[in-house]
């Protein structure tokens, strides 16, 4: 009767059982886990078929971790490691979503991408790790949006198509967050409005479907 061989998850250590205890529990003589004994027999080129594991390691020629696979509390992940042991990139499932993390020689988060139920996301982030520019995905509350922040994590720029009406928008925010400029074009043209530092509308430049331009408000106007 042939062989069945696989590994403890627990310890790493070889097991092997004969093919007939296949969906039966074995325990492990190394450290009494018990595991589940696997279908099929080994392959013929000596490989096992199904090799179980809490986490994997690999290691470069000096013996250092470059790249390991495990399941964590909140999930399975892919971490690599730099050849100074510094984490630069993940990849995981989390209880919300898969997401893609990139870090920088030092350690610092520099990009994140993710999908949740909401929809999804990329986020850039500086040489401190804070966030300055995202581009993101929201199921069923609008288009695809690209927004800027400054270095105190606060919006100052936002580039966004309508889900609706499918035309696209640019704000523009001072230090306060207040709007002060805001550019859109629709099936009947351009339009440029501007605001004082309070977010009052105070000038506007559109041109319509016809080609006019329409000025209002403010002086020095052409």
């Amino acid at each position: 009767m042939e062989q069945v061989r696989w590994f403890c998850f627990e310890c790493g250590r070889k097991l092997s059982a004969t093919e007939d205890k296949a969906g039966k529990k074995a325990k492990c003589p190394g450290c009494g886990t018990e595991s589940e004994v696997p279908s099929g027999p080994e392959s013929p080129t000596g490989v096992p078929e199904l090799v179980r594991a809490r986490r994997f390691e690999l290691v470069d020629e000096h013996g250092k971790i470059r790249a390991a696979l495990g399941v964590g509390e909140d999930g399975p992940g892919l971490f690599l490691l730099d050849e100074k042991g510094v984490l630069r990139a993940t990849l995981g499932v989390t209880k919300r979503g898969p997401r893609l993390v990139l870090l920088d020689e030092k350690g610092v988060l520099r990009a994140l991408l993710n999908f949740r139920e909401e929809g999804a996301a990329l986020s850039l982030g500086d040489e401190k790790g804070n966030p300055r520019a995202t581009l993101s995905v929201r199921l069923g509350e609008g288009g695809p949006r690209l927004v800027l922040l400054d270095e105190k994590g606060k919006p100052r720029a936002a580039l966004c198509v309508g889900l609706r009406d499918g035309q696209p928008r640019l704000y523009l925010l001072d230090e306060k967050g207040v709007l002060r400029a805001l550019l859109n074009v629709d099936e009947g043209g351009a339009a440029l409005s501007l605001s004082d530092e309070k977010g009052n509308p105070r000038a506007a430049l559109s041109v319509d479907a016809k080609g006019k331009v329409i000025w209002s408000g403010g002086e020095g106007r052409p």
